[in-house]
């Protein structure tokens, strides 16, 4: 009788030492898809804003998100029970069950800050933010 790749104990999973390598590759797979199915379930928007500049923090405490646009005092936003918010560093993740309550969220999000198009600053909602195009100031127009 073969012996089973995972155990489970107090809330643990432990992973056998006789397994092979492809073997144990697949059992991480599986275990990796099963908690992505977990958290993840249910959701079916996704939604990424990328704060660019100097002086942005944020961070999710509870279902409140506390955002610092380089003022003295944080915004703070109260998450709909229809999100779920990841910070990470100057970028915020946003999953959502519907379109509207996740655009909703990030036009409010967008409001906190004007975006700056001659510099690239600003609260942006790109996927390759690097790659935008930006205007022509005055002065480089005439140059």
């Amino acid at each position: 009788m073969a012996a089973q790749p995972i155990y489970k104990g107090n809330n643990l999973l432990f992973l056998s030492n006789d397994l092979s390598y492809n073997d144990y590759l697949k059992v991480v797979d599986l275990v990796s898809k099963s908690l992505y199915n977990v958290f993840y379930s249910g959701y079916s928007s996704f939604g990424k804003l990328h704060m660019i500049g100097l002086g942005f923090k944020n961070f999710v405490m509870g279902r409140k998100l506390y955002v610092l646009v380089g003022d003295c005092n944080y915004i703070i936003f109260d998450i709909p029970e229809a999100l779920k918010v990841y910070c990470k560093k100057n970028q915020i993740y946003i999953l959502s069950v519907s379109n509207p309550v996740l655009y909703d969220f990030m036009a409010n999000l967008k409001k906190v800050k004007k975006s700056n198009f001659y510099k690239g600053k600003g609260v942006l909602q790109f996927k390759n933010f690097k790659f935008t195009k930006l205007k022509v100031g005055k002065k480089q127009r005439f140059m």
